[in-house]
């Protein structure tokens, strides 16, 4: 009965998951990732199994893919600081520097003068049309985009009140945690749905 129950609720949010990665959490094709190597990657090229930079210095696997579409023209917030600039979808979340705490906010509502964690003060926000449409999902759940930090699938983020979210969520993750150890046991047991919806490569 409990594995049922278990089965069931973790079913449920890998579904949530992905109707929110698809409409809500992406990147475009012309940004850039850095591998382990020290190479950069553009997003339309990034594939399952690479191992690229989730912060400063720290590395860590692609396991899956919540949206990789190279034909699809999208508007993107593009958001300048400083030092940096990255554009993504409005629903995706970034933290923010709010007085030394780590808040995590959806890029529709930064705010010039807010500084990006790990980078630097928001200088300039605005909308662009840009081609493909990308949201790489890592297993320590960030990743940096155009060297700046960011949520990976921040789909988990959004089946979690603000008030919550911290870097403890990157480890609530449905796909990763709940159903992978099972896949691994039980072999194809969630293959069709992995596959399918997440474009997952090690079924």
């Amino acid at each position: 009965m409990a594995h049922t129950f278990f089965f069931a609720t973790s079913l449920f949010a890998v579904l949530a998951s992905v109707v929110l990665a698809t409409n809500t959490s992406c990147f475009p094709g012309d940004a850039t990732v850095q591998m382990y190597n020290g190479d950069l990657k553009l997003m339309r090229d990034l594939e399952v199994g690479d191992k690229v930079a989730v912060s400063k210095n720290v590395f860590s696997d692609v396991y899956a893919f919540g949206h990789k579409d190279a034909d699809v023209s999208s508007e993107f917030i593009q958001v300048h600081t400083a030092s940096d600039m990255i554009e993504l979808s409005k629903g995706h979340f970034i933290p923010v520097d709010a007085k030394g705490k780590l808040v995590y906010k959806g890029a529709k509502d930064l705010q010039v003068g807010e500084t990006l964690w790990g980078s630097s003060e928001i200088t300039e926000l605005s909308k662009v049309e840009k081609l493909g449409l990308y949201n790489p999902f890592t297993l320590s759940g960030n990743i940096m985009v155009n060297n700046v930090d960011t949520a990976s699938g921040s789909w988990t983020l959004s089946l979690m009140p603000l008030a919550q979210l911290s870097t403890s969520h990157m480890h609530t993750r449905p796909c990763s945690l709940h159903f992978a150890p099972q896949h691994r046991r039980e072999g194809n047991l969630w293959k069709g749905l992995c596959c399918r919806q997440f474009l997952c490569q090690h079924c």
